[in-house]
């Protein structure tokens, strides 16, 4: 049984942002609005769903299994109880599907999701004090990388990048594009632009000012550029690309992705 929560442009667009062009998502047909009698049969499934995760989390103990289970899903003609569960590694659950389908009388199915599919199941209040994007806007295609940090000059605090899943914050995609437009202004960090004062290196960008800010070493003396007078530099031929050397790890190694590679890819993992 399904809810209505959007009509229209507002639905079509929740369905893109979940689908995209993919034809194997097709909408499913309504078959008729639901009834009394549907409602009491959501209701008792849903309390059997409470039981069935007890017994599984019971019978995982039992079997010794390193699992962590979700929620259940009762099919709603019974047909099939579906259990999900997040796990550190693929587990041997035959024994577990046994016992659970003599308990139940009813076909199993074990699923292991993701950490984030289970953060969206569960739902939360995210630190911005609204709902879990991945439970509440969020698609099915949820991907983020660091590459999406990078680009917005974020710190590389696992503690901020990561959200309650232990994965990268599906917010971090929905200013990624405005970002990475908007970078194209500015030359790459670590770029040489040649000034009266001597070399200097590009150490921030700030595409909401307009501005880079660039470090002169010679001088000792850091400056800020417009976008206009980095054009004029430009045609003057005096921004360089960045050289092959450390020194963007001493200057700028707050937006540096490598202090600990290990920490932070597995932040990538989905």
């Amino acid at each position: 049984m399904g809810t209505v929560t959007a009509c229209g442009l507002i639905a079509y667009d929740k369905y893109c942002q979940s689908y995209g062009d993919n034809p194997k998502k097709r909408l499913m047909p309504i078959i008729r609005i639901a009834d009394q009698n549907d409602y009491e049969n959501l209701k008792r499934n849903a309390e059997e769903e409470k039981r069935a995760v007890a017994k599984t989390e019971e019978l995982a103990e039992r079997f010794n299994l390193d699992m962590k289970v979700t929620d259940a899903d009762w099919q709603f003609d019974r047909q099939r109880l579906t259990v999900s569960f997040t796990a550190p590694q693929r587990i041997d659950f035959r024994l577990l599907v046994k016992e659970l389908a003599r308990t139940f009388r009813t076909r199993i199915e074990l699923r292991q999701i993701s950490t984030r599919e289970e953060a969206k199941r569960i739902g939360g209040m995210g630190p911005c004090g609204r709902t879990l994007c991945c439970a509440g806007i969020g698609g099915e295609n949820c991907h983020v990388t660091l590459d999406h940090a990078r680009v917005q000059q974020l710190s590389n605090n696992v503690a901020k990048l990561s959200g309650y899943c232990g994965r990268l914050k599906c917010c971090l995609l929905y200013e990624y594009p405005v970002y990475a437009e908007a970078s194209k202004k500015f030359p790459p960090l670590n770029s040489r632009i040649l000034l009266p004062e001597g070399e200097a290196r590009v150490i921030k960008a700030d595409i909401f000012k307009e501005t880079v800010y660039v470090h002169i070493p010679k001088a000792g003396i850091y400056k800020s550029l417009t976008c206009d007078e980095l054009d004029v530099l430009r045609e003057k031929k005096k921004v360089l690309s960045p050289p092959n050397d450390n020194y963007h790890h001493h200057h700028n190694s707050k937006h540096e992705y490598d202090n600990n590679p290990e920490e932070l890819k597995d932040l990538e993992k989905q």
